[in-house]
């Protein structure tokens, strides 16, 4: 059927005329292909493209492509293509007679047109808007797994590489029109060896069409069977544990596309899970699910179902498992979220910037002028006393080792982590005496060897007792006691990468240099087993437990 009877865009021939000789005098045509101006005879085909902001189509490629063309040997003449000019005008002269498809492509903003069955009469204008495009996903049962080959649309330039994944194929980026027949072409072979994948399909912009597409369920498993020769003395209850999904898991193109939820099961029963990062870029998933207990040895299953909401669980870190602050320092550079139930604890970042981390991204740290300020902190469940009991772990990487680095802490006089050259790792809390204050301060009794890779750290106390871990070690419980001039002053926040003096002081100082993950506060004194399965299951390799495919 003939274009001019499909269509009202069609303008008569005055009208034609007029607006030719109004560009021809205004000297519109500005960018030009070749074959494809207006310097002499008429135009059979001239156009005004817009987008759909309303704003014109500059500099879009378009191109008419006769019916008969085959997009998997013929190549396309270049008095067939042309580029719009400033003001979303183009035009064609010397086109054979026939029908036609007629296509635009507007690199900028990804929006396309195509108007296919076009019959050209001699002058013809369109005036057209190029859309967002929309996606064909179609369920293929005929095809095998990871099957890969070409969708053409005959009459077209329209050619999309796709992979079979989960039994759908996914046809991207296709223009808003009616397509007679899609025709799919395993690769290496020839458009007479493929078959028709749909057809008599509608497609609208920024929308997916599904055609015999089932809803996607996808299922992981980890057992929780303790690393090879380490065992737990006691039984752990309600830990948080992370779980990541990565490339060789999943199809992150595929799942990109879809809306669904992750949901976690130890046996018949549901676990509570919270997403901490989702990066389609990296292929990186990282979810924290608390599992009931470590003693005996289970399968975690982890499961993704399509349509169900995305709303997650809130109380991975409960108040009632002791969780005060829980820093993930996954949501960018400029967001510092606290991960608990109540989320009293959200911090605010200078200078800092995102790096891979022990646990999806970490907080890199200049050395100069980087930190995380902790608001409303100066009182309350973060402004710890010598006696009270609590629990705060950290995975820190040192960038150097020649100079002291404060890590995190309540400022100068009462409590706090650094790194204390040459020494090693040293924990100091503060006691009011009746003269200045008592200091005492944590670090092996030699000095240890630092190293720059990922080390967790972990300082619990209960009463008058406290332990430092380095990893998965004890490495002193046994304090340095001495006395300090200047009074306790319990007014600064908790700071993360430097420290801070009296606020009468105005004054901070070693500054991290490095990065900074997993910051976990809480008002219990966890146990060793608790530590050590933290570390197995943090660390940034060889970590426990492992994801992997059910049917593996």
């Amino acid at each position: 059927m003939a274009y001019k009877t499909q269509r009202s865009c069609l303008i008569n021939r005055a009208w034609v005329y007029i607006l030719l000789i109004f560009f021809t005098c205004l000297g519109c045509f500005d960018q030009q292909a070749g074959g494809n101006s207006a310097e002499s005879g008429n135009p059979e085909l001239a156009g005004i493209l817009m987008l759909k902001g309303k704003e014109p189509a500059v500099l879009a490629r378009v191109q008419c492509v006769p019916s008969d063309f085959n997009v998997m040997h013929d190549t396309l003449p270049l008095f067939f293509k042309t580029t719009t000019d400033s003001l979303g005008h183009f035009s064609f002269d010397s086109l054979p007679k026939g029908e036609f498809s007629l296509e635009a492509y507007d690199q900028a903003s990804g929006e396309r047109l195509l108007i296919q069955n076009l019959e050209i009469d001699e002058d013809s204008v369109i005036e057209e808007n190029l859309l967002p495009t929309g996606v064909l996903r179609i369920g293929v049962e005929d095809l095998d797994e990871n099957d890969s080959g070409f969708v053409i649309l005959q009459g077209t330039t329209l050619y999309r590489p796709v992979t079979v994944k989960y039994g759908t194929i996914f046809v991207d980026s296709l223009p808003v029109a009616d397509y007679d027949s899609l025709v799919f072409i395993p690769f290496g072979e020839s458009v007479e060896n493929g078959y028709t994948l749909a057809r008599n399909v509608t497609i609208a912009s920024d929308d997916t069409l599904k055609i015999n597409a089932s809803l996607l369920s996808l299922s992981l498993i980890a057992p929780l069977k303790y690393p090879d020769g380490d065992t737990l003395s006691s039984i752990i209850r309600d830990i948080p544990l992370a779980f990541r999904i990565d490339s060789t898991l999943i199809d992150f193109d595929v799942l990109s596309r879809l809306s669904g939820r992750w949901t976690a099961m130890r046996g018949d029963f549901d676990l509570p899970i919270s997403l901490a990062r989702y990066d389609v870029i990296s292929k990186e998933i990282v979810f924290w699910i608390r599992v009931d207990s470590l003693l005996v040895e289970d399968t975690l299953s982890l499961h993704f179902n399509e349509g169900l909401s995305t709303i997650y669980a809130k109380d991975v870190f409960p108040e009632s498992a002791g969780y005060i602050a829980v820093w993930h320092f996954d949501e960018g550079d400029s967001l510092v979220e606290d991960a608990t139930e109540l989320k009293q604890f959200p911090g605010v970042s200078n200078d800092v910037r995102e790096e891979p981390g022990s646990v999806g991204k970490s907080f890199f740290y200049n050395g100069k002028s980087s930190y995380v300020s902790i608001p409303n902190s100066a009182s309350g469940d973060l402004n710890f006393a010598i006696d009270d009991t609590m629990s705060i772990s950290v995975w820190v990487r040192l960038d150097t080792l020649n100079t002291s680095r404060f890590v995190y802490g309540k400022g100068a006089t009462q409590y706090h982590l650094k790194y204390l050259y040459p020494t090693g790792w040293l924990f100091e809390e503060y006691e009011e005496a009746e003269t200045g204050t008592t200091r005492y301060w944590y670090l092996p009794d030699t000095t240890m060897e630092t190293s720059k890779d990922w080390t967790y750290i972990t300082i619990t106390m209960r009463g008058q007792e406290t332990n430092l871990y380095i990893n998965d070690s004890l490495i002193t419980n046994e304090p340095k006691i001495g006395g300090y001039e200047s009074e306790r002053y319990t007014e600064n926040l908790f700071e993360i990468g430097r420290q801070v003096f009296p606020l009468s002081s105005n004054s901070s100082g070693q500054y991290f240099y490095g990065a900074i993950d997993e910051l976990h506060v809480s008002f219990v004194s966890r146990k060793p087993d608790w530590i050590k399965a933290s570390y197995w299951n943090q660390r940034p390799t060889d970590y426990w437990p492992r994801l992997k495919n059910k049917k593996q």
